[in-house]
């Protein structure tokens, strides 16, 4: 497997790109976690807080594949149709578990 460097033109790409990349997924599955050991109601401010990690993600995607050029994990440009995929995802698996 080859790995290839990527360039940004600022620090803001790299931040963006590293947001959606890991951060928030990470910050996704702590608040999974939260929500499947809530013991409360149907709903609880960490559905809200996870709707909201959703959106964040996809903003930070669209901004990074719009603004700063930004690539797949593979290294490969990204298109809306990267986002678009992502999207359908970010949207269909949750409503699995409810």
């Amino acid at each position: 497997m080859q790995t290839q460097d990527q360039k940004y033109d600022s620090s803001s790409g790299c931040l963006i790109h590293l947001f959606w990349l890991i951060v928030g997924n990470v910050a996704l599955l702590i608040v999974a976690g939260q929500i499947l050991f809530h013991t409360g109601g149907r709903f609880s401010v960490f559905d809200a807080i996870y709707w909201l990690f959703v959106v964040l993600i996809l903003a930070a995607r669209y901004a990074d594949i719009r603004f700063f050029k930004g690539t797949t994990v593979d290294g490969k440009p990204s298109t809306l149709k990267d986002l678009r995929a992502m999207r359908s995802s970010s949207l269909f698996l949750p409503g699995l578990y409810g």
